[in-house]
């Protein structure tokens, strides 16, 4: 004759079973939610990742255009260089005019200026490249009432091929425009390795003549 369980023991299995199923069904849920929150973070970070790629490519044609515009701005700085370079005067010659002389004393000693510059030139073609320096109430030994002016070597393109230190002779003439007269000219050689080395920096300091002349002139031309 087959057992009969009681009816307490199978209301016991009944309501653990109806446990386990809800149990079951909260998990299936919960699980579902995690995924589907796992998905959406997946599909958020997967936007964000496309966003930043989008992003990086944008930058990265703009840094390209950038480029290429200074790559541009290069090879025109590069032409207008090498047209004022030749267009320098390189005969071995060099004519400085000096306006308003009577101006640029008065600036120096007001303290707004120290003194002026002529344009870059060469000693020749495919030569060394200089400058002139003058100061209208002197400098050093030569400070008031001389005139001073001295001669500066610039970095320059043909440097790497020309002969170190510079040997050459100059001569110097300031011509008075004002009166015709009083002119003067002083012969200088390059007896100062110091000065006239291959330039480290873009200009060598300057040598010359502190007290190049003691006469007070208003306007005038330097020939070198």
């Amino acid at each position: 004759m087959p057992s009969e369980k009681c009816p307490s023991q199978v209301e016991n299995h009944e309501n653990t079973l109806n446990a386990v199923i809800t149990a079951n069904n909260h998990l299936t849920k919960s699980v579902a939610e995690d995924k589907k929150f796992l998905s959406d973070k997946m599909d958020d970070l997967s936007r964000k990742q496309n966003d930043l790629e989008d992003d990086l490519a944008t930058d990265k044609d703009k840094l390209d255009e950038n480029c290429n515009q200074r790559n541009e701005l290069k090879k025109k700085l590069d032409g207008l260089e090498t047209d004022m370079r030749n267009k320098l005067p390189s005969s071995g010659h060099f004519t400085w005019k000096v306006e308003n002389f009577a101006q640029l004393q008065i600036n120096v000693k007001s303290g707004s200026e120290k003194g002026v510059y002529s344009d870059p030139f060469y000693s020749s073609e495919f030569g060394y490249k200089m400058r002139l320096m003058l100061f209208p109430n002197g400098i050093g030994i030569g400070k008031e009432p001389h005139l001073s002016i001295a001669l500066q070597i610039m970095k320059g393109p043909y440097d790497a091929v020309l002969k170190w230190p510079i040997e050459y002779r100059a001569s110097f003439s300031v011509l008075d425009q004002s009166k015709h007269e009083g002119h003067f000219t002083r012969q200088m050689k390059s007896d100062c390795r110091e000065y006239y080395g291959k330039p480290n920096a873009e200009i060598n300091d300057g040598v010359g003549f502190p007290n190049f002349s003691n006469d007070v002139v208003t306007r005038f031309t330097i020939l070198i």
